[in-house]
């Protein structure tokens, strides 16, 4: 069997385009008296968000706790913090964020993903990665940067049937992600599918190369050539 795991890893390979980290829009449209009211909280929210748009991770962390400090019950500040604590690497301090995000607004999946997300790819605890991307497809069942990130994990636990599930679900939401075609090709491979595998890499080398991602292209094509040598 060709060693495909030695020539490119499914996880570290894996150009994370779809997951972006969503910063929450301004205040404004977040439809609460109580937030509204808080017209400082507010300011201080939208400046949180301008610093974190110019990478001031830092200077947005301040905002936002000064922020938190006014309204305890800000979920959406909490939220943004733990994801700027994660942007400026303090891990468990964002782990921490997240958590109480999720405990106030139970119902968050950004706070689920983002967490699922730390802990996948930072604390490489990928079975607890996994029930957090549950929680945040459960809110938000179209959430398709989740199904592809629980399908890494569930390829990282060695369960390619429920891996190739949440690929072929991040495919029908969004049938141009070329990453979910290079790991699902990754999967099949290993599961002894190669014609399906050589399908899926070549789909998602002329999506690598008509989206203009030129690392993409060349590490996909480059597994072609080796499983055709």
């Amino acid at each position: 069997m060709f060693p495909l795991a030695k020539v490119c890893s499914i996880i570290s390979l894996v150009v994370l385009s779809n997951t972006v980290i969503p910063i929450l829009p301004s205040l404004a449209n977040i439809n609460s008296p109580d937030l509204l009211a808080k017209n400082t909280a507010e300011e201080l929210f939208q400046q949180g968000l301008e610093k974190f748009k110019v990478n001031d991770y830092t200077g947005a962390i301040e905002a936002w706790t000064q922020a938190i400090a006014l309204n305890p019950n800000f979920a959406e500040a909490y939220y943004n913090r733990g994801v700027a604590r994660y942007k400026n690497r303090e891990i468990q301090p964002a782990l921490t964020d997240l958590t109480t995000a999720s405990k106030i607004k139970p119902n968050y999946p950004e706070a689920y993903y983002v967490r699922g997300l730390i802990r996948s790819e930072e604390l490489n605890d990928n079975a607890g990665a996994i029930k957090d991307f549950d929680q945040a497809i459960l809110f938000n069942p179209n959430y398709d940067a989740a199904f592809f990130k629980r399908g890494n994990a569930y390829a990282a636990l060695g369960d390619n049937p429920k891996a190739m599930q949440d690929y072929n679900k991040t495919l029908e939401l969004s049938p141009d992600n070329a990453d979910a075609l290079f790991n699902r090709g990754v999967v099949k491979y290993n599961s002894n599918d190669r014609p399906g595998a050589v399908e899926d890499f070549q789909k998602a080398a002329a999506l690598y190369q008509s989206k203009g991602d030129t690392a993409g292209y060349q590490r996909v094509t480059s597994v072609l050539k080796q499983i055709k040598s």
